[in-house]
């Protein structure tokens, strides 16, 4: 037994004397509208499309159902008027609601039945798809209409005679007409110099291509005239024809190509004047890049020895520092003073020195490798940084470093004197005895201290 049978059961009962009410809920049955008929404001007959809508089943149809029980929340006040007053309101949308709890749009009329006193029949018809329709269509038209209104070019829409149906806001703002004026405009006061000849063509109904001239077309803003390019589309709206007219303003495009243009006949003479030069021109660039590689080179090298001098070997130290922090390797820094040296400039004058420093120099190159810096920090003062792979010990670095302390054990013969040179070096290990770089040169010079004042030709380890 299906909601609108229980609901004429009870009709029956209680309106027996009027046959009529019968026959009325029969023709509701087969109806494809939502029917609902209230007695006293309780619902006693809703129809099985109204059943089927709301979701209700046979258990939940009443007697004592009435219009505000069927109402979304938010629409409970409109229960609170009269029937009577619904009577002549053709618009009225309510929400019914779903056994779901979800909402139902019904666009609802209200009529009085002459079967007995307040008694009506309230017809509805769901709009929820269709709101959703004009809700997402209403989205699209303002999508739209804010595309148009970022165009930079001006859009018009125009009727069959040329006149302005709409425009962007571009149109308004370059032709510098207002939007009350928009409507009463003919697209010949935009773009005057258009003929009624070419004016007739360019709206003929069969004419269905773009129509472009930007060499004779010109806008006309208050007097102020521009060259503007025409592109037009035609509208069909059913019987009715109407067109798409985008106007660009290409007045600075044109300016700017013929610029572009004298640019590059001044850019072709210059070329052909350079072309006499070219070579001057080159030769001075590879002498320019020569002096500074060479500036560079002289302002990390020493002079004499070509090694590398105290600025840049104290930069190569910092990122030897980083490089073992990061990979778990170890670092040896030796800081070298030679005995006797002052002995030979003095005594054997100072070409001998100098030969003697290209001499060290030489030997600390011999026993460094690639990614090693031996350096000469200043007069007899030179320092090597050995690299490691690995976390070499002390061992393996003082043996190294012996090495080296040995091959500068320099004699230098001479028929005024002979003096014998050798090498005072003070040695430490990173990470071992210091961490950071100013501990290491601050260790690294005490220890050559040390071995200076403990008899010359030693290494000095820290302890």
């Amino acid at each position: 037994m299906n909601g609108s049978t229980i609901n004429k059961q009870y009709i029956g009962d209680t309106l027996s004397s009027d046959r009529n009410i019968d026959y009325i809920t029969k023709i509701c049955d087969s109806m494809h509208n939502f029917i609902a008929i209230f007695s006293n404001g309780k619902i006693i007959y809703i129809n099985p499309t109204g059943v089927n809508m709301l979701g209700f089943s046979n258990k939940e149809i009443s007697q004592e159902m009435s219009f505000a029980d069927i109402l979304h929340p938010n629409y409970k006040d409109i229960a609170l008027l009269k029937f009577d007053d619904l009577i002549d309101d053709d618009n009225l949308i309510v929400k019914f609601i779903h056994m779901d709890k979800s909402g139902i749009d019904i666009h609802i009329w209200v009529k009085s039945l002459d079967i007995g006193n307040n008694i009506y029949l309230l017809e509805g018809r769901e709009i929820t798809k269709y709101l959703k329709h004009a809700a997402s269509a209403q989205i699209r038209e303002q999508r739209l209409q804010s595309l148009l209104n970022a165009i930079p070019d001006c859009v018009l829409m125009l009727d069959s005679d040329g006149y302005i149906l709409e425009a962007n806001p571009a149109t308004l703002d370059e032709f510098q007409i207002s939007r009350k004026e928009l409507h009463t405009t003919n697209i010949s006061k935009l773009i005057p110099n258009l003929s009624d000849k070419k004016l007739s063509s360019f709206l003929d109904s069969t004419w269905n291509i773009n129509y472009q001239n930007d060499e004779h077309n010109y806008g006309d803003r208050r007097g102020e005239f521009f060259r503007v390019e025409l592109i037009v589309r035609i509208l069909n709206e059913g019987c009715s024809i109407k067109y798409c007219c985008i106007i660009k303003n290409i007045e600075n495009r044109l300016r700017t190509e013929e610029e572009i243009r004298r640019y590059m006949e001044d850019l072709e003479h210059n070329h052909q004047l350079l072309e006499g030069h070219a070579s001057d021109v080159v030769h001075m660039a590879e002498e320019l890049d020569v002096q500074k590689r060479k500036s560079e080179y002289q302002a990390l090298h020493d002079p004499l020895t070509n090694l590398p001098n105290r600025r840049y070997f104290y930069n190569f130290l910092k990122q030897s520092i980083k490089n073992a922090a990061e990979k778990k390797n170890s670092i040896c820094l030796l800081f070298i003073d030679l005995d006797k040296f002052k002995q030979v400039n003095d005594t054997l004058g100072h070409d001998v020195g100098d030969k003697l420093l290209l001499d060290v120099a030489a030997k600390l190159k011999e026993n460094t490798r690639d990614n090693d810096m031996p350096a000469r920090l200043g007069g007899d003062e030179f320092a090597v940084i050995l690299n490691s792979q690995s976390m070499l010990d002390k061992e393996k670095y003082n043996q190294i470093t012996n090495r080296i302390r040995e091959d500068l054990y320099i004699n230098i013969p001479n028929s005024k004197q002979q003096i014998q040179t050798s090498a005072s070096i003070g040695a430490v290990l990173y990470p071992n005895d210091a961490s950071s770089f100013d501990s290491l040169v601050k260790l690294a010079d005490y220890n050559m201290y040390k071995a200076k004042k403990g008899g010359r030709n030693k290494v000095v380890f820290n302890s």
